[in-house]
């Protein structure tokens, strides 16, 4: 048996005496379901990812290398040579800022060797070069001041929060489905005692009849009633066992155990049930959150498109400073200096021509924009009405849990005095058999409005707060 198979079988399938709570039976779907633990990986990693963004606007370390031997033919070989060698080494940083300048400052050095040319024309037929430069480049109209750059930002960040939010409620949805498996097991499997235990009063109620009918007490019409009765438990007893064996299916379906067998479960107190109260709810749920920031996302995309669909006035400038000379020291120590600078200043101007489809698309961006936005205010509306209906629910099935609860008791107070009535010789067993019939029809009911409470605060909890990982 491997290592996995063991701790499964240790955390799964404890001693036959130990009891399951729901936190254990949670936190075991939580570690065994595949689909909630890639829902937890993804929204975890999401969020890693959020600050992504930021990539955007870091420093950005800039290096090149260059190696030419250039033996190519020349119009003029006293003057250009034979061949050229020529090595260069550049490094620089640069950044894009958040107004839209990039700016870039790096150091360059070159070393050029002439080979072929007379000395008497070129003196120098090997020197050096080196040039710090700074170059500065700023758009004016697309991606005017960084709006494009922004826009980029907040695209990468949205869909990350998006993922996040989307694979948040995944899990909420599955922890919740995994809460109402557990209720239902729970309540299935005393439904089962409960119709066991009515089906064993049926027959002892038949039994009854038959001997008085035998004898003629009473009329064979009773017998066949106390019969079809009698059939109907067994109805009943096997549609309760078939719940239990479909519950117990989905209940290690969630925690991906191959097993129809479900280990003690902790009983639920009626008591906690009439104490519960409403979850506490988020401002937004995870799937409205997610809506939210993909509306973010459909908008900074558009802002990004309809800047590329924008013409563009660029102004930029270099600045440098120049070392010459044969030998390397003395080029690196003039670049330095302020003796042989650089200056240049430009203007740059370009634009679509295809003015139709720019105004096309134009409009198109903005329809996506504005069908973004009326779904997620369709996606709040929707969000406050099931909050509304969850909240109305919540109320309305404890009070029916409250009323279940008080016939219950009612019915247990009857039937405690009827036995207490036997016990004196003042009624029959017929009749003490029916009053616990009476009481099993009203734990019955009490289960089921025990079931509706806890499956609508499960449901409520998908709205919750904080989060799931």
């Amino acid at each position: 048996m491997s290592l996995r198979s063991l701790i499964v079988f240790f955390l799964v399938i404890p001693a036959a005496h130990a009891e399951l709570s729901l936190s254990a039976y949670l936190e075991q779907v939580r570690t065994g379901n595949k689909a909630v633990r890639g829902a937890e990986a993804s929204s975890r990693g999401a969020g890693e990812l959020v600050e992504m963004g930021h990539l955007l606007l870091v420093p950005t370390l800039v290096g090149e290398a260059q190696f030419v031997d250039d033996k190519k033919p020349t119009t003029n070989p006293l003057f250009l040579g034979t061949e050229t060698s020529f090595r260069s080494y550049s490094l620089g940083v640069s950044q894009l800022t958040t107004f839209g300048l990039e700016a870039k400052l790096s150091y360059t050095l070159t070393n050029t060797v002439l080979t072929g040319v007379s000395p008497a024309f070129v003196p120098e037929t090997s020197f050096f070069e080196a040039k710090p430069m700074l170059e500065l480049s700023q758009s004016l109209w697309k991606n005017a001041f960084g709006a494009s750059t922004r826009a980029g930002q907040r695209a990468l960040e949205a869909q990350q929060l998006a993922t996040q939010a989307t694979e948040s409620y995944r899990v909420r949805l599955a922890l919740a489905d995994a809460e109402m498996t557990y209720t239902r097991l729970a309540l299935a499997r005393e439904t089962v005692t409960v119709n066991r235990e009515s089906l064993e009063r049926a027959v002892r109620i038949r039994d009854w009849n038959k001997r008085r009918a035998d004898i003629h007490l009473a009329d064979d019409v009773d017998f066949l009633q106390s019969q079809a009765a009698l059939e109907i438990r067994r109805l009943e007893l096997q549609g309760a066992l078939d719940e239990e064996l479909s519950a117990a299916r989905a209940f290690n379906l969630a925690r991906e155990v191959d097993s129809e067998t479900v280990e003690a479960l902790v009983p639920l107190n009626a008591e906690s049930v009439t104490g519960v109260q409403a979850p506490t709810r988020a401002a937004m749920r995870d799937d409205v959150k997610a809506a939210a920031e993909t509306d973010r996302l459909t908008e900074a995309k558009a802002e990004v498109d309809l800047q590329t669909l924008t013409p563009d006035i660029q102004i930029y400038g270099k600045m440098a400073y120049n070392g010459h000379k044969p030998a390397e020291g003395g080029a690196i120590s003039d670049s330095f200096t302020t003796n042989f600078p650089t200056w240049v200043a430009g203007i740059k101007f370009s634009a679509p021509l295809g003015v139709p489809t720019i105004m096309k698309s134009r409009r198109g961006e903005y329809d996506v924009k504005l069908g973004s936005a009326l779904v997620l205010e369709h996606k709040l509306l929707e969000q406050e009405h099931g909050w509304k209906d969850l909240t109305r629910k919540f109320t309305e099935s404890k009070h029916r849990f409250e009323l279940s609860r008080a016939i219950e008791l009612a019915q247990k107070i009857k039937l405690d005095h009827e036995r207490s009535r036997l016990t004196k010789g003042r009624t029959t067993v017929f009749q003490v058999l029916s009053f616990e019939q009476d009481y099993a029809a009203a734990q019955l009911g009490r289960i089921r409005a025990e079931g509706d409470v806890l499956r609508v605060v499960a449901q409520m909890k998908t709205y919750g707060q904080g989060s799931t990982l």
